[in-house]
């Protein structure tokens, strides 16, 4: 890396951002793109989603725009709380494809998504909008709580599953959920399970350059300059680009570390001819050094936020969320023979996939525990084999299969694993009892035979 930047092709930052700088140190934000308003009714036959906007804090001016399916399944969906990108100064919730985004995630995923409008820098620094998305989460509990409100809200009500939470952020969004994600760790927010986060080219930044930002100097989408500004314009008056706001992989940022642990299992999306790869992907490595489970999608092609002009990306974009958030199962074809679904085992570290068959028996079904195959190194339960595996043991045995999905070293090494098994069979001991348990799990209620539990393991985890 390098510590000095030079260009002298670099181009003017402030009119590559469209934006003027005021006299009284507030920006004039000259329209990029259009804005799109919230459609709460049915107005074509194409439409895929409803949406509304309501307010979250009326003192700061922040509001929420809600998006559900036009035709929601039966079963309760996820909710998809999203934070827009526009490096803290620029773009909003209602500009239109943060609104197409939004709406074809809750279309395909399917899910509740909650698109907000958070306060920008200059005229509010950070961490204003770290502040304004641990609102939202906290009007989330609130909502599920019922408590403190003058009028529930009734979409939630009717169709959210307030125990899948998931927290997506593209580029300043991405840095914010790592951000409100560790503000809200100390929060009692039962019933709410905020089960992932979806960290998307996350905007960071550091004095030190990267080989990529050096590559990329001047990104036709974010050259140096730009990103430099956004950061003068975010930051708190006097920091500079090693605050922890902006460089979390800085030596000197102490004080949250410990926390880092204790986030939920991570996507962390990567495209290669983005300035900030290299970070993004150091990012991944430190939050897996932490101990939490990291899904890493990194791609050789791909410019910084390229899926608000690229539709093939886009949906690239869109089933990795979807596959990482995944509805409450649905039957999707006929030929289907299980339905499945991801819960927390601890939430910090590890979840289950349940398995049921789709038309199970009259008679209560054996329980098989099932770890994956990998050297205690490889592998997950979402692996596309182990998935599969899985899927079919349910459906022709028939039983509920519960397959683990336990830390792997070297980040977690033996008897971790052990621990993470002992404490999945222990979990299936409480749902027989029904003790310490808010929401006892329904398959396993409705299904289930406790007296016929099998354990099984493939490769390393036969031992």
């Amino acid at each position: 890396m390098a510590s000095e930047y030079q260009s002298s092709n670099a181009s003017d930052p402030y009119k590559h951002l469209n934006v003027t700088l005021n006299p009284d140190g507030t920006l004039t934000r000259h329209i990029s793109f259009p804005s799109s308003t919230a459609e709460p009714q049915l107005t074509t036959d194409s439409q895929l989603t409803l949406s509304k906007d309501i307010p979250l804090n009326p003192t700061t001016a922040t509001f929420l725009r809600l998006y559900r399916p036009v035709s929601p399944p039966t079963q309760k969906l996820p909710i998809i709380i999203y934070f827009h990108p526009g490096g803290f100064v620029v773009v909003s919730a209602t500009t239109g494809p943060m609104h197409l985004i939004c709406s074809e995630i809750s279309a395909q995923t399917p899910a509740l998504v909650i698109n907000v409008e958070y306060r920008l820098g200059p005229e509010h620094r950070l961490p204003a909008a770290y502040d304004d998305g641990v609102d939202t989460i906290r009007w989330v509990r609130d909502q599920a709580l019922g408590t403190g409100l003058d009028a529930p809200e009734e979409w939630l009500t009717e169709f959210a599953d307030f125990s899948r939470v998931y927290l997506m952020g593209s580029s300043a969004g991405g840095n914010l959920i790592f951000n409100a994600g560790l503000r809200v760790l100390d929060l009692d927010l039962d019933p709410v399970k905020i089960m992932g986060l979806i960290i998307d080219q996350a905007f960071f930044g550091g004095i030190e350059r990267t080989e990529a930002e050096l590559r990329l100097v001047n990104d036709y989408i974010l050259p140096l300059t730009a990103s430099d500004l956004l950061w003068s314009l975010a930051l708190p008056l006097g920091a500079d680009r090693d605050h922890e706001y902006c460089n979390p992989l800085a030596d000197r940022h102490v004080s949250y570390k410990e926390k880092i642990g204790r986030l939920p299992k991570s996507l962390i999306r990567v495209n290669g001819e983005d300035p900030m790869a290299d970070r993004q992907k150091a990012f991944a490595n430190m939050l897996e050094s932490h101990g939490v489970h990291v899904t890493r999608k990194f791609y050789d092609e791909g410019n910084h936020c390229v899926e608000m002009f690229d539709p093939k990306k886009a949906q690239i974009f869109y089933n990795d969320v979807k596959n990482f958030s995944p509805a409450e199962p649905q039957l999707t074809t006929d030929s289907q023979v299980t339905l499945f679904k991801d819960i927390p085992l601890n939430p910090t570290t590890t979840f289950l996939r349940l398995y049921r068959p789709v038309s199970p028996p009259t008679q209560k079904l054996s329980i098989i525990i099932y770890f994956h195959p990998g050297g205690f190194v490889f592998v997950s339960a979402t692996s596309t084999p182990i998935h599969h595996t899985c899927s079919h043991l349910s459906a022709h045995s028939p039983a509920i299969v519960i397959s683990v999905e336990y830390r792997l070293a070297s980040e977690h090494r033996l008897a971790a694993a052990y621990d993470d098994g002992v404490e999945a069979i222990s979990w299936v001991r409480d749902q027989a009892l029904v003790t310490g348990i808010d929401n006892p799990d329904e398959w396993l209620t409705e299904l289930a035979d406790f007296s016929k539990v099998y354990v099984m393991g493939a490769s390393a985890e036969e031992i």
